[in-house]
């Protein structure tokens, strides 16, 4: 029997089988060029029309995402920064994970050692070196500018993640992750998020366990969660979901776990994925007579 839960933009109660659609940002509903299509735009407004809350599960900033949740009309908490910030609608903090003052600083002298670009990551976002190949393909990836400092100030005052990046230099950026995981293991934990990216988490700390927190924030269980996504950074949410629909250009170990495969991110497939819940009736609702308060 479908939980039945209040909404609040119709003011209408909706019994659905699965209540809340978490949906990866890049190589998800973005385009290869970093767009939204106008298919998967209308049809997630659709959804907000009808009280179906949807959360961008993403690993990006806040401020990166901001514009979407206002384009799409969302209303959910959003989790970001791969897991390690759950936001509420209007940016109110919900959940922040941290990472620990001392280790910030020794992987910010461990990048400086083998020269990748280390973003850190807070409040604020910012970097002691980055290189310009580096920054072009970030600004490329519509992440935000950092501010270059001498002294990692601001961003120290609530770090929750570092993000390192090594354009076209993978083999270096994975010599770098190995020399984390050899210092760090109890501490820290690495992620591939996109091609020369490498998210550096608090132990723990996935865009599933977000899941999990926002899950008990909303009153659901994660079994009444779908999920879609496209990279690996994904695998941890479709370990915990009730339903995962994985892109047609997503890694093939994501595919795997996937209970539907749709359309490549260029081809709108989080539009097309819905599309077929809906035609499936996997993603039912129907409206209870419910006064508005």
């Amino acid at each position: 029997m479908p939980r039945v839960i209040a909404l609040p933009p119709l003011g209408v109660i909706y019994a659905i089988m699965y209540q809340l659609l978490s949906i990866d940002v890049d190589g998800t509903l973005l385009n290869s060029q970093h767009q939204l299509s106008r298919s998967n735009k209308q049809t997630i407004l659709s959804l907000s029309a009808l009280g179906i809350p949807v959360s961008l599960t993403t690993g990006k900033h806040y401020d990166s995402i901001k514009h979407l949740i206002g384009e799409l009309r969302l209303f959910a908490p959003q989790i970001t920064s791969g897991g390690a910030v759950l936001k509420d609608v209007n940016g109110g903090n919900i959940y922040s994970a941290r990472i620990e003052l001392a280790i910030v600083r020794q992987v910010a002298a461990l990048a400086k050692r083998f020269e990748v670009s280390l973003i850190v990551l807070g409040d604020y976002c910012e970097t002691l070196k980055l290189f310009d190949h580096d920054l072009a393909y970030m600004l490329a990836n519509n992440d935000p500018f950092p501010r270059h400092v001498n002294e990692l100030t601001h961003s120290l005052q609530n770090p929750t993640h570092m993000m390192a990046v090594a354009h076209n230099r993978q083999s270096l950026l994975l010599e770098f992750e190995q020399e984390l995981i050899l210092q760090f293991p109890q501490q820290l934990e690495t992620i591939h998020s996109a091609p020369y990216y490498l998210d550096i988490m608090p132990i723990g700390v996935t865009k599933g366990s977000a899941l999990g927190l926002l899950a008990e924030k909303l009153n659901m269980n994660l079994s009444q969660i779908i999920c879609m996504g496209d990279g690996l950074n994904d695998i941890s949410s479709f370990d915990v979901c009730g339903y995962s629909v994985a892109m047609g250009n997503a890694k093939s170990k994501l595919k795997a776990k996937a209970n539907y495969i749709s359309k490549s991110n260029d081809e709108s497939g989080v539009a097309y994925a819905i599309k077929y819940l809906q035609a499936k009736k996997l993603l039912k609702f129907s409206a209870q007579n419910v006064t508005h308060k």
